[in-house]
């Protein structure tokens, strides 16, 4: 879910930047980084709680979960916007162009 507030504000940004996606992709990252990260971080918490069960079934969905969601919010600052970056203008369709509703 926290990817997709990413690409939303991404495609906004791209517009006002007049389709330039470096702008575009600092200035999403700007907007949502700091969300993402707190976001990732309660539930890594949250689902840590798990780890201190007695039964090994919860301990290991506890920790497996954390750990997945850490793994999931370094892909999402790091990855995601590199893979943007990236794609360069093969990115900006006709799609981004057309009005959102």
């Amino acid at each position: 879910m926290i990817p997709l507030h990413f690409l939303a504000k991404y495609r906004q940004e791209l517009k006002h930047h007049s389709n330039d996606i470096g702008q575009a992709v600092r200035g999403a990252l700007k907007e949502t980084g700091v969300s993402m990260v707190y976001t990732s971080i309660i539930l890594f918490f949250g689902f840590s709680v798990f780890d201190s069960s007695q039964f090994g079934g919860t301990q290991a969905l506890g920790l497996l979960v954390s750990l997945t969601l850490l793994v999931a919010m370094f892909a999402n600052l790091i990855l995601l916007p590199s893979f943007l970056m990236s794609f360069e203008r093969s990115m900006i369709t006709k799609s981004f162009q057309e009005p959102l509703f």
